[in-house]
């Protein structure tokens, strides 16, 4: 049996014979395009930063209005051996008041032991080991962050993973910043030493 021809309403696909018999609407390609575009098209990149040897990376205005949810990929390497860390920013300012929560499990392939961190009250959210450039390492991962730009709790959960020329390392972590506080941004930060990479932003389309 063939299937029955549709056409796209710019809500929802309609069968052509019986729900969508005039078809002036859509009958220029610009028509056509907006009706397309209307579509949603999952993540949407926002903004690519990279940056060289820092101490902090902040990412300023890529949280709005137009997205509640945000997709964080970064790779970056370290001066030396640190934790690397999160942080939100409003204005162009990391926020470092005791406001986070988060719980870290970290593995190691040399190792069949299985690290569980948790701080209820810190000035940061961890997110990984950061593993010394001069020995080929690197931190590589990705993160969501919920509701940010809201006057709500930002969360923010993800995997991380990082290794030197003996070892690689795996981190899995969730944390919370506790201000029902609006943020336009946020911070890559390092315990000790500086860090060489680059972010992006990817937007979750509503």
């Amino acid at each position: 049996m063939a299937k029955k021809a549709r056409v796209y309403d710019g809500t929802a696909w309609q069968e052509l014979a019986s729900a969508q018999t005039d078809l002036t609407a859509y009958s220029t390609t610009a028509q056509m395009n907006t009706a397309i575009a209307a579509v949603p098209k999952g993540l949407t990149l926002i903004n690519t930063t990279s940056f060289s040897a820092v101490a902090s990376q902040n990412i300023a205005n890529v949280f709005s209005a137009t997205y509640d949810s945000y997709s964080i990929v970064f790779t970056f390497s370290g001066s030396t051996s640190a934790k690397a860390a999160f942080r939100v920013s409003s204005s162009g300012s990391p926020i470092t008041t005791s406001t986070y929560a988060f719980k870290t499990i970290l593995s190691g392939t040399n190792s069949d032991s299985v690290l569980q961190t948790r701080s209820p009250s810190t000035t940061y959210i961890e997110i990984g080991d950061i593993t010394s450039a001069a020995t080929s390492g690197y931190v590589g991962g990705s993160m969501t962050v919920s509701n940010p730009f809201t006057a709500n709790r930002t969360g923010i959960a993800g995997v991380c993973n990082s290794a030197t020329t003996g070892d690689v390392f795996l981190s899995v972590f969730g944390g919370v910043n506790t201000n029902n506080t609006s943020y336009d941004g946020f911070a890559l930060t390092c315990s000790t030493g500086t860090i060489t990479g680059s972010v992006s932003v990817y937007g979750y389309s509503k």
